[in-house]
């Protein structure tokens, strides 16, 4: 066995995991975080270290006096492939042709 595999399902106790999902806004450069169904669990930092740490916090404080109602949980990432159009073929052509 390689690695130890953890349940990163919230139960609200020291030391539990909680997945964040993670993004990195263009403009300014800075990464974006939140924890999906935890209210208010959301943070930005410059590095992804930094989030980790400012995700924590805001964690540690929503859930200090107990377990709030979880709005959802995470289920996972998809990709979406979007169909390049053929040469030529312009939105009022294909509105035209459809």
């Amino acid at each position: 066995m390689y690695g130890r595999i953890h349940d990163a399902t919230p139960t609200h106790q020291p030391g539990s995991a909680y997945t964040a999902v993670v993004a990195r806004w263009p403009d300014t450069g800075l990464y974006i975080g939140y924890v999906p169904g935890l209210s208010g669990a959301h943070s930005q930092a410059e590095t992804l270290e930094e989030l980790n740490a400012n995700l924590r916090d805001v964690v540690s404080l929503i859930v200090e006096d107990g377990p709030p109602p979880l709005a959802g949980e995470f289920v996972g990432a998809q990709v979406v492939v979007v169909a390049k159009k053929p040469c030529g073929i312009d939105s009022r052509t294909e509105a035209a042709f459809g």
